[in-house]
């Protein structure tokens, strides 16, 4: 089982999320590794996580394998003298790495860098990766102005790039909607062939969540079988 989380706009908590569904995963009793072919140099800010994944990823590291075949900043990021660039990406190392990883491991749980339409280096766009590794896409939203369109636009833009797209998560869902974004669901699959996989709401503090609530909060609140694309039997011992 594989599945990659690309996010559609900003601040999705797009990384909290893929150490989520991992953590979730393992709960079913999978072997299961988070994998990011790059992962991104980061840092603390006063109060704030920035916009990397590190911070989430060292948070879970005790709970969850990880994986990766690059370190480097990210690509509009300056660069450091010591730090590997993008400029010589080998994509047969990356993909002999990660079907090394699917013979490992039951389940491969990945997120794309930044976005599928994102750079990897001068010459390469993230989605290129993706259909290379042929991996199924989950898209992640979160509230905007214009989430609606956005995700609209994604979903073509997956069907005519020809990668299996599983479905949507909307992420941050406010806590008090108003009608037109209760109504979201229904638009996105009513005109869509595309199924909502779940629905998370925003958390009080996205930064310090223990590790069996997020687990139990994926398993409470997406649709695992749609999301990993094969059935999913949820044990005795996961008590919801």
């Amino acid at each position: 089982m594989d599945i990659m989380l690309s996010e559609i706009n900003q601040y999705t908590n797009k990384s909290l999320l893929t150490c989520a569904i991992t953590l979730a995963v393992q709960t079913l009793g999978y072997h299961t590794c988070l994998y990011n072919p790059f992962i991104n140099n980061s840092y603390l800010r006063r109060h704030t996580l920035d916009d990397s994944d590190n911070p989430f990823y060292c948070r879970y590291r005790t709970n969850i394998d990880f994986a990766h075949t690059y370190k480097s900043k990210s690509f509009y990021s300056p660069r450091q003298n010591d730090e590997e660039t993008k400029d010589n990406v080998c994509l047969s190392k990356i993909y002999f790495q990660y079907k090394e990883l699917l013979e490992k491991y039951d389940a491969i749980i990945s997120e794309d860098t930044d976005n599928l339409m994102a750079p990897l280096n001068d010459e390469l766009l993230n989605y290129e990766l993706v259909k290379m590794l042929n991996i199924p896409i989950a898209l992640v939203s979160s509230p905007c102005d214009d989430w609606c369109e956005r995700i609209m636009y994604s979903i073509n833009c997956l069907q005519n790039m020809d990668i299996t797209l599983r479905g949507i998560i909307l992420s941050r869902f406010p806590k008090n909607p108003n009608q037109s974004i209760l109504s979201l669901p229904e638009y996105i699959e009513k005109y869509t062939t595309c199924p909502i996989l779940g629905i998370i709401k925003e958390f009080e503090d996205d930064s310090y969540i223990p590790t069996k609530e997020l687990a139990y909060m994926i398993l409470k609140n997406i649709d695992m079988s749609k999301l990993m694309g094969q059935k999913i039997y949820y044990p005795s011992y996961v008590n919801l």
